[in-house]
């Protein structure tokens, strides 16, 4: 069973908030003590509902995703029934993520050793439950081995991303339309209409966008050498993969710890990510050149085996044949 009491919150909240919460309005000590007394009125009353329905529902046990914004109130509500929690890895966290420290999971299964021991520092080297590596679920994670094609030019994937500033990356992308040995694809985020309007022409048209479905689907397809971004997890799995992470750095400070901890190649400059893609359109295969740093690999392929044994230790009945094949119905 999949559970979304967020919006069940949403509803209710009117109601709760026209019987309980007016009285925050009256205060005078201002807007910004008003909000956060509103917030955490909102957080009671979320609390309240998930640990009702987890009750109603005669919950024995819950498997989750780590979505910091909600799984907080979720492992708080479910230890005050004494229902035990089973954590899994949706997406890369640093210390910016601060659900995750609100309260933990019993079992944490992450993608490897290197986010082991990054929710362990968030929690001062004593995170109270017990963290499984297991690797990253994905339908696939198989590409055709990387081969420079005959017309020797680089080919790199540019990850469209949000909280980005525009101005800081456009000097980057101007420089990247001088090269004219290296070709550039625009994979875009998937937005609305209305939120992709609010984009200048500038970016969104600087290159040719990539219509593949998935970002593998991508590295494969269009025999990707490098992927230039500033945050986002396909770095992660481009490196996993053989495929150069170059990660551009700005006031945005949310993946700051990637190039810092190694496992992306941070780029400062439009000038340092030029010698950077240099650097690899001149190495063999276009991969990084044996004087770049070996990057530590932030996420593992998948583990079917300890993920299924430690499920089952849970109390989880599952089908061996769905973990194998990787499909994320395991996670339902």
């Amino acid at each position: 069973m999949a559970l979304y009491p967020e919006a069940l919150v949403r509803v209710l909240w009117p109601f709760w908030f026209g019987a309980t919460g007016s009285w925050w309005r009256k205060k005078p000590e201002g807007e910004l003590v008003a909000m956060l007394q509103q917030q955490a009125l909102y957080g009671k009353v979320y609390f309240l509902v998930i640990r009702a329905l987890l009750s109603f529902l005669g919950m024995r046990r819950l498997l989750l995703l780590d979505d910091p914004r909600n799984v907080g109130v979720y492992c708080h509500a479910a230890r005050a029934l004494g229902i035990p929690t089973t954590g899994y890895m949706h997406g890369k966290f640093n210390v910016y993520h601060v659900g995750l420290v609100a309260s933990p999971f019993d079992v944490y299964l992450v993608w490897s050793p290197y986010f082991g021991a990054k929710i362990a520092s968030m929690w001062g080297e004593r995170y109270p439950g017990k963290v499984v590596v297991c690797g990253l679920i994905r339908d696939a994670l198989f590409i055709p081995a990387r081969e420079a094609l005959p017309d020797n030019v680089l080919r790199v994937l540019w990850l469209d991303e949000d909280g980005v500033p525009l101005s800081e990356i456009r000097p980057y992308i101007e420089k990247l339309k001088g090269m004219s040995h290296v070709k550039v694809l625009f994979r875009p985020k998937p937005r609305a209409a209305a939120a992709h309007a609010s984009f200048p022409d500038w970016y969104l048209s600087a290159f040719p966008h990539d219509g593949q479905v998935s970002f593998l689907q991508s590295l494969a397809h269009h025999h990707v050498d490098a992927v230039i971004g500033c945050h986002s997890t396909a770095l992660l799995e481009a490196a996993m993969l053989g495929v150069a992470p170059v990660a551009v750095i700005t006031s945005f400070d949310y993946a700051r710890d990637l190039g810092e901890d190694g496992v992306v190649f941070p780029c400062g400059s439009p000038e340092q990510m030029f010698a950077q893609l240099e650097a690899l359109a001149a190495s063999p295969s276009h991969s990084p050149p044996s004087d770049w740093p070996t990057l530590k690999l932030a996420i593992e392929p998948f583990q079917p085996r300890v993920a299924q044994q430690e499920l089952s230790d849970q109390g989880f009945v599952l089908d061996a044949a769905v973990l194998h094949t990787g499909h994320t119905a395991c996670q339902s």
